[in-house]
């Protein structure tokens, strides 16, 4: 298939592309060359569950694959167990080898809607223990010597971490080099990779230069982020897919509420909405804001559970949330005068204090269809409350 250059701007309009390593010219030139191209997106699968930033990464694997390139999606069994550095001030936990393929059949599932995984012109799906199952001691003492200390020292990160005295472990600061050579295990042309992966993508480029004697692009992609909130899977925070029984509901209340400042985001990158369409959005309060955020969670929903239920979700929420309407079994909370609305959302509805405050920042809690984000709220005694956090409804009384 040639693609053409009007393909290649709709590609790019969604201005979810950070930067493109040599050049956004360069690789345009490289595609409309209608020579095979092998791109690839790597994720340790250190979680249960994907969120919405590996969901906008994976989009944009689709539609390269669309674009007629080879697709790779590498679930990261090795890398998965060494834990990657990026943006940790601590050392991540340690997973075992059964927890990481646990992990690997669930976001299998969880990726199937939004990725044309098939033999024959489909993406495939990879796992790096192939071949580092297969290294030799004397195999990983040449890969190691691909890197110098001073470049693995020039990540901030590494360097912020020595600087504040934390503990910086040797298996932390080989991560990289492992990232590096799934390019070369792989041969591929590309690497799709988050703002935070791009030290570890460009140890990759480095390495196929020297390995395969070739040019490797590098794909770094705005992080979805806002209001300080991040998409993580580390952290917990953020959206994140859920096929079980009942997900769409979840995950359309979760949706519904993040802060409005997600809204364009998410648009751009979670959804195939026409960027005019998109621009052409009010998203600074009021029914604009509220039906925008309607539709955004009803598109991605439809990209996972399809339309039926999205709009089975859709008319759900608007029934609890919109219509103030309260289930039978909504949990009924007797508090006290000046009860701090934050502890008993600690009690409720939070996994721990520090939970809690995220949800308020978050703008997931509201008093009477009201959002509160003071942790400071005290209670009132003699009147009666709708609490609402996500999805949780209490009557606080």
């Amino acid at each position: 298939m040639k693609v053409t250059r009007e393909q290649i701007d709709t590609l790019f309009e969604r201005e979810i592309v950070a930067d493109i390593i040599p050049s956004k010219e360069v690789f345009t030139e490289h595609v409309l060359a209608d020579k095979p191209f092998h791109i690839y997106f790597g994720i340790d699968p250190t979680a249960e569950r994907i969120h919405l930033g590996h969901v906008q990464n994976i989009l944009f694997l689709e539609d390269m694959r669309r674009l007629g390139a080879k697709v790779t999606l590498l679930f990261g069994l090795f890398t998965g167990l060494v834990g990657d550095p990026s943006g940790r001030e601590s050392l991540r936990p340690h997973l075992t080898p059964a927890q990481v393929r646990k992990n690997v059949r669930l976001w299998r599932r969880q990726i199937a809607p939004i990725l044309h995984l098939s033999r024959f012109g489909g993406a495939k799906i990879g796992y790096n223990n192939r071949w580092f199952d297969m290294f030799s001691m004397s195999d990983f003492l040449t890969l190691m010597q691909s890197t110098t200390v001073q470049q693995l020292l020039e990540r901030d990160m590494f360097r912020k971490r020595m600087e504040d005295g934390k503990p910086l472990y040797t298996h932390e600061m080989i991560y990289p080099i492992l990232q590096g050579y799934d390019s070369v295990a792989m041969r591929v042309d590309a690497e799709l990779c988050g703002t935070d992966q791009t030290f570890n993508a460009l140890v990759g480029r480095t390495m196929v230069r020297r390995y395969l004697k070739k040019e490797k692009f590098v794909i770094a992609m705005e992080l979805i982020q806002a209001d300080g909130v991040m998409m993580s899977k580390s952290t917990g925070t953020g959206v994140f897919v859920d096929m079980e029984e009942g997900g769409n509901h979840k995950m359309f209340g979760s949706i519904m509420a993040l802060p409005d400042s997600f809204i364009l985001p998410l648009f751009r990158g979670c959804t195939r909405v026409p960027m005019d369409e998109v621009r052409a959005m009010h998203v600074s309060g009021g029914t604009a804001t509220r039906d925008a955020k309607l539709r955004l969670a009803s598109e991605i929903i439809t990209l996972f559970w399809g339309t039926r239920h999205a709009q089975e979700a859709k008319n759900s929420y608007v029934r609890q949330f919109s219509e103030k309407a309260v289930p039978d079994n909504a949990v009924s909370i007797t508090f006290s005068d000046n009860a701090s609305l934050l502890d008993i959302v600690v009690k409720y509805a939070a996994s721990s204090n520090a939970d809690a405050k995220r949800k308020f920042a978050q703008g997931a809690v509201s008093l009477d269809g009201e959002k509160i984000t003071d942790v400071q709220y005290a209670l009132k005694k003699g009147n009666e409350h709708i609490l609402r956090v996500g999805r949780l409804i209490f009557k606080l009384q």
